[in-house]
């Protein structure tokens, strides 16, 4: 019987590469979305591109032009009291009855993430003329180790049989997974675009609260290329991918069923940067405890957390399948994590 394995990552993980953290991207949106005009009503403070693609909206609507004031002031209502929330998905769902708020947060949300996969060492700068990677640099994140861990001992038609067991599951709303493991997976086995494409489209990734865009092109989805500055049709377009809370865990407009089933049925599953969020660890609890076949082990990156939130994580990482679970964490870096637990991760074992 194959043996599945799980990866949930946070933003944690994407922080290896040079992606912001929850803490980071709030004092992004909150800069975004503190919208100033000078005298003659020139923008001269915020993001000019925000301002924008919020008047496109409220014009293509065919509102009253004032109202694109109630929505400047939703945006400085974010940007001065986000501070005070955990991230910005907290605020936006303390604020989940104003449709203003979520709008603004989810294009702040968009523009920041794409500006930082544009600084991030996987954007497309970084490519050299050959289509490579800096993979000497990359060797030394968690994305060097993963890959290692992917084809060890694989030639390539056993690679596509190996990741059909491996599950991603991104709380990120980067692409940075993807857009590695397409360069990386390329450069290794030596193959076509095509076939590269082909093979990034067997691994099972699934982003609970959305994504920046797609990076191929997909039905009723335009491409969105990693890190591309994006038009103000194209920022209004990538905003209505983006998930709130209340949105992730509705089980008519979201994946979470086959999330959960996903963690049932895993024989290990592994946490990266991930910060344990009560709600995204609800999102991740199978609804039938009692069905888990066989004992699950997990290992967990807890890096920055105190001695005391780490034993409460232990226990709620429990939840996840009943007592039919193994938790094991430690304070270390996702890189790290990889050495650590170098044979117990293995796939196959």
């Amino acid at each position: 019987m194959s043996k599945k394995t799980v990866f949930i990552i946070g933003a944690g993980a994407s922080k290896e590469i040079g992606l912001p953290t929850g803490n980071e991207l709030r004092e992004t949106i909150s800069r975004l979305l503190n919208l100033q005009f000078d005298f003659s009503g020139i923008i001269n403070n915020g993001d000019s591109g925000l301002y924008q693609a919020i008047r496109n909206h409220v014009e293509s609507t065919g509102r009253e032009r004032a109202e694109i004031n109630e929505y400047i002031g939703a945006a400085r209502d974010i940007s001065s009291a986000i501070i005070q929330a955990t991230s910005i998905d907290d605020f936006i769902d303390s604020h989940r009855s104003d449709d203003r708020i979520a709008f603004c947060g989810k294009l702040a949300i968009a523009k920041s993430i794409l500006d930082a996969e544009r600084r991030s060492d996987l954007f497309n700068k970084n490519i050299n003329f050959d289509g490579l990677l800096n993979y000497e640099a990359l060797d030394k994140t968690w994305y060097g180790e993963l890959l290692k861990l992917l084809i060890a001992n694989c030639e390539i038609e056993e690679f596509k049989t190996r990741i059909k067991d491996i599950t991603f599951i991104v709380f990120n709303y980067d692409r940075c997974l993807e857009q590695y493991l397409y360069y990386a997976v390329k450069n290794f086995y030596k193959i076509s675009d095509t076939q590269a494409l082909e093979i990034i489209n067997l691994f099972n990734i699934f982003h609970p609260y959305g994504l920046v865009g797609e990076l191929w092109p997909e039905p009723n989805y335009e491409k969105i290329p990693y890190g591309t500055e994006p038009s103000t049709a194209q920022l209004l377009k990538i905003s209505k991918q983006i998930k709130t809370f209340s949105e992730a865990l509705d089980f008519s407009t979201s994946e979470i069923e086959i999330i959960r089933n996903t963690i049932r049925d895993a024989h290990k599953i592994i946490f990266l940067g991930f910060a344990f969020h009560p709600i995204n660890m609800q999102l991740l609890t199978p609804t039938e405890l009692s069905n888990r076949p066989h004992l699950a082990r997990t290992y967990a990156t807890t890096f920055g957390l105190s001695d005391s939130d780490t034993e409460v994580i232990e226990q709620e990482i429990a939840t996840l399948g009943g007592h039919a679970i193994d938790a094991r964490t430690k304070s270390m870096k996702c890189y790290e994590l990889f050495h650590e637990y170098s044979r117990a991760i293995a796939l196959g074992t």
